[in-house]
Formats: C-alpha cells, sequence, structure tokens
C-alpha cells in the first residue's frame, strides 16, 4: 500500500514545510516525538526560529488545560462557592501557569546548559526542545493520576533524547542538567508558593 511521504517523516512535521494541514501536522508530531524522539529532534537543530514551537506549546498548554480543568470538575467538584470554581478561571490558571514554566523550564535547562556543557548551546533550541516535549499532554486525556505520572515521565524521557541529539552531549550530562533543572524549578515553586499563601 502507497503511503504519503509525511507520514513516513520522523521529524517534527509542524517544523517543515512538508504538511499544510495543521491538524495533521500536529498529530504527526505528537506521534513522532513520542514514540521517536531520538529522530525527531536530530532535524530541529539547524531551525532557530521560535515562532513555531510556541504555537505548537500553545495549542499543546490549551489542550492540556482544557482536558485539565474537566477532569477537575467532574472528579473533583469545590462545592464551597469559592471564585476558583469559575471554569474560565480554573482554564486560566491552569493555561497561564504551564505558559510561565515552559519559559522557566526552557530557561534553567539552558542555565545548566551553559554550566556543564559550554559549548553548542543555544537557548533557542532548548526552548525548542522543551516546547514540543509537551506532546505528551496527549495522554491528559485519560482521567487518572497514573496517567499524569506517566505524562510527566515521558516528557523528561523525551527531552532527554531532545537534548542529547540537539547538542550532540553525553548522556549523563543531560540527566544532570535535567535533573539539577528539576531540583531547582521545585525549589522556585515552593518559594512561590510560600509568598502566595502568605
Amino acid at each position: 500500500m502507497k503511503t504519503h511521504p509525511v507520514e513516513n517523516f520522523l521529524g517534527i512535521v509542524w517544523d517543515n514545510k512538508i504538511e499544510n494541514n495543521y491538524v495533521k501536522a500536529l498529530a504527526l508530531t505528537c506521534k513522532n516525538v513520542l514514540f521517536h524522539p531520538a529522530n525527531s529532534f536530530s532535524k530541529i537543530a539547524k531551525y532557530n526560529g521560535l515562532k513555531k514551537p510556541l504555537y505548537f506549546a500553545l495549542i499543546m498548554d490549551t489542550w492540556g488545560a482544557l482536558i485539565s480543568i474537566i477532569w477537575i470538575h467532574y472528579f473533583f467538584p469545590i462545592k464551597n462557592g469559592n471564585i476558583i470554581n469559575n471554569l474560565y478561571l480554573k482554564f486560566f490558571i491552569i493555561f497561564l501557569s504551564s505558559l510561565i514554566w515552559l519559559f522557566i523550564g526552557s530557561g534553567l535547562i539552558y542555565f545548566f546548559m551553559v554550566l556543564f556543557n559550554g559549548k553548542n548551546k543555544s537557548f533557542n533550541n532548548t526552548f525548542r526542545v522543551v516546547a514540543y516535549s509537551l506532546s505528551t499532554h496527549c495522554l491528559l486525556i485519560f482521567p487518572s493520576y497514573i496517567n499524569i505520572f506517566i505524562s510527566l515521565l515521558w516528557n523528561l524521557v523525551v527531552q532527554f533524547f531532545g537534548i542529547r541529539e540537539v547538542f550532540q552531549i553525553s548522556g549523563k550530562k543531560v540527566f544532570l542538567i535535567i535533573f539539577c533543572s528539576i531540583v531547582l524549578a521545585s525549589f522556585l515553586f515552593m518559594v512561590i508558593s510560600f509568598f502566595i499563601r502568605r
């Protein structure tokens, strides 16, 4: 059976002008990043723009926020009349938080990239890896804490392959970069939460 060439392309379809159907490009990008991260990210280093990965991240963040509020509202409805019970506000908070952490996460990874790697570094390509790793948001469609955990874990695996392939550095350095980024991000999250609750 003859298959359309784009369906055999294992790179970031969203990044390449080989598919004009945005829905199909989005679906194929998610599939390739989830199941062929090494091949996918090995083909994005020469692209330096942020617009396409940012649009992709906005779509996936919108999807993630929408699915999250549906499951949160359905399984854990808030009955005390608090303003946070407003679905639109929930959506906005989840979406904005995800978007902010997209840039913070990219910045942290880039910081440790400079610290541990010292060469062959680029914030643009770091951002692209983090943005396209949001393909794992597809897994949030299943209403389960286990799927949330799998999505987060898979996201880290995708980022591992992405950083390794794009920057051509050893797996040990990649692990160290991601680990330190998670530790610092967790610390920042706790500090921000502390001041918000005061």
